[in-house]
């Protein structure tokens, strides 16, 4: 009984973090001109490749031929990153991170700037 009482919880436990996965963003670049006019990045692995210019309405974009999506929400500088993984029928994962990015201006104006990653992004995933 005791081995019973130690060994669920692990392997519970085991199957918790297996419904995580960490992606790392690479490239990260980011049109603003009074709404987010374009973003696009790759996965390092599973090297897969995301690029959207519609984000309005909370809109998501797919990477690709891939089972990734994702959006871009924010301003003014301060963005976030949210990904999603399908992993299944109606199943997926999902997270999200602040973008850490340096934006100048992008020549089409006082509201148009252009944001590049300036430091390494991971994000999360879960279910």
């Amino acid at each position: 009984m005791r081995f019973f009482a130690v060994a669920v919880p692990a392997v519970f436990g085991a199957l918790a973090f297996a419904d995580q996965e960490t992606v790392t963003v690479k490239d990260l670049t980011i049109r603003d001109n009074n709404g987010i006019q374009m973003a696009e990045f790759s996965l390092q692995e599973p090297n897969v490749k995301c690029s959207g210019n519609d984000f309005t309405n909370g809109n998501v974009v797919t990477c690709g031929e891939s089972k990734y999506r994702f959006t871009v929400t924010g301003s003014n500088s301060d963005y976030k990153l949210t990904l999603y993984h399908e992993t299944g029928l109606a199943a997926g994962r999902t997270g999200s991170a602040k973008a850490p990015v340096y934006c100048h201006a992008g020549g089409n104006g006082q509201n148009d700037f252009v944001c590049s990653q300036v430091d390494d992004l991971k994000v999360t995933l879960d279910s």
